[in-house]
């Protein structure tokens, strides 16, 4: 299990990847920088690495989200989420604040669409067209995340405190983590997963209370995190750590450069790794 099955060079930075919670199709973001422009790349591919689209937008992206059979996409850019049809054809804009760096997410059927905002951290939730919640965090949003049936929504800020909440806007979760500096921050089944910096590299593993159970330490720094139901996948650096919900250490994977982004289907079976050097790789 988890063997590379194919590998695509894309010659340029991969900011972001998703993978579709069916395991079909792929969405990573290209940093495409000419000049003094950053007009990034979106680009979609199939589980067997044949490329179907294609798209140049003019600006810098952010984020991308794909729900079941690529029926809604959604992409974060300086100042706003896009929505995309199956077809790829935009749907409709979400208006955030400008020039800030953004998070997105859509739910497996397409219904639910959440962001966050690093500054100022916010939180919005959306079903279709409609805001339904927002929230403001403490300090500047620095990780995103929610289950793809939008039951649970999570996010990390830089004062250290951790948030889940509920598709209706209700708080699980209001933590704040002994290190300031809460980085990464996933979910899943049983808990929650959050990384963070500065005099440690570490990773926390903590029940759906907050009660951290596991804590491992790195000598590298923990610059991606993804969980699915059962296991945690984590880039230092140049390395893929795959680690059980226990904290028990499986496998580990080295690639050619630093892990800019990971994404998993719910299974953990199929899994997507973006590098700074501009491989995407598809594990299985």
């Amino acid at each position: 299990m988890w063997e590379i099955c194919w590998k695509i060079s894309m010659k340029k930075p991969i900011k972001s990847v998703f993978i579709s919670p069916c395991g079909k199709y792929i969405a990573c973001i290209i940093e495409n920088v000419v000049g003094d422009k950053e007009n990034d790349i979106l680009i979609f591919f199939r589980e067997n690495g044949e490329k179907i689209y294609e798209k140049e937008y003019i600006g810098w992206l952010d984020d991308v989200s794909v729900s079941e059979n690529k029926r809604r996409t959604t992409i974060a850019t300086k100042n706003e989420i896009i929505v995309l049809d199956k077809n790829f054809d935009e749907e409709f804009r979400l208006e955030l604040e400008p020039r800030v760096l953004h998070f997105t997410y859509v739910s497996r059927d397409g219904r639910f669409i959440s962001a966050g905002t690093y500054n100022p951290g916010k939180i919005r939730f959306f079903e279709e067209r409609n805001i339904l919640w927002d929230f403001k965090t403490k300090g500047r949003i620095t990780s995103f995340f929610m289950t793809d049936d939008a039951e649970r929504i999570a996010t990390a800020d830089e004062e250290g405190y951790a948030y889940v909440f509920n598709k209706n806007g209700d708080i699980l979760l209001r933590k704040k983590i002994e290190h300031k500096g809460l980085y990464r921050i996933s979910l899943f089944r049983g808990g929650v997963a959050y990384t963070v910096f500065g005099e440690v590299y570490s990773l926390f593993i903590a029940d759906k209370e907050g009660n951290v159970y596991k804590k491992v330490s790195f000598e590298k720094m923990p610059i991606s995190l993804y969980c699915s139901k059962e296991h945690i996948f984590i880039g230092l650096e140049d390395e893929l750590h795959i680690f059980s919900t226990n904290g028990d250490l499986i496998k580990k994977i080295r690639f050619e450069s630093r892990i800019n982004d990971i994404c998993s289907t719910k299974d953990g079976e199929n899994l997507i790794v973006g590098t700074d050097g501009g491989n995407l790789f598809f594990i299985k």
